[in-house]
């Protein structure tokens, strides 16, 4: 608030997010996501499966590879032969000894790369879930409260509400 205070225009940090990439696009982060001192890791499920995976290598630089796609007619972002291309280059991503971090990761995430996927996750250095709880038990500890505190963003999450279906995360 203080921050903000100094000056009567409020500006947000700059954002660069591959919402709909390609399978090139794909292909040409793996190797920012492999060379990263710190990758952010993050997915989304429903209907018992992970519907996207999003890496970010820094603050202001992250990547959303969506599996999922309800516009279309077979419900699936890729062609058979690119969900597989993508799905192994997430693997090289998630078994490197590149240093990770995510929301809840250890409870939920890496759960669903090793039962759903048979994708080890190697090198989680930290869990922003459970690191924001051992500080603050009393506090929530939910992504939205998080960011919300800790980013200039806000709470994101309640932007854009829609009612789906979907049955996991």
């Amino acid at each position: 608030a203080m921050r903000e205070a100094e000056t009567p225009k409020i500006i947000l940090p700059e954002k660069f997010l591959l919402l709909e990439p390609t399978i090139q696009d794909v292909r040409d982060y793996v190797p920012l996501c492999l060379a990263s001192d710190l990758l952010s890791v993050d997915i989304e499920t429903g209907w018992g499966q992970i519907t996207s995976v999003g890496f970010a290598t820094d603050a202001a630089h992250a990547i959303c590879i969506p599996l999922v796609d309800m516009r279309k007619p077979n419900k699936s972002y890729w062609s058979v032969d690119e969900e597989v291309e993508v799905w192994g280059l997430i693997k090289q991503v998630m078994e490197s000894d590149t240093p990770k971090l995510g929301q809840n990761f250890g409870m939920y995430d890496a759960f669903w790369f090793i039962e759903k996927m048979g994708i080890e996750t190697r090198n989680v250095l930290h869990d922003t879930r459970l690191l924001h709880h051992a500080l603050y038990p009393e506090l929530p500890k939910d992504l939205e409260f998080l960011g919300a505190n800790y980013t200039q963003q806000g709470a994101w999450k309640s932007w854009a509400k829609r009612k789906t279906d979907k049955k996991d995360d």
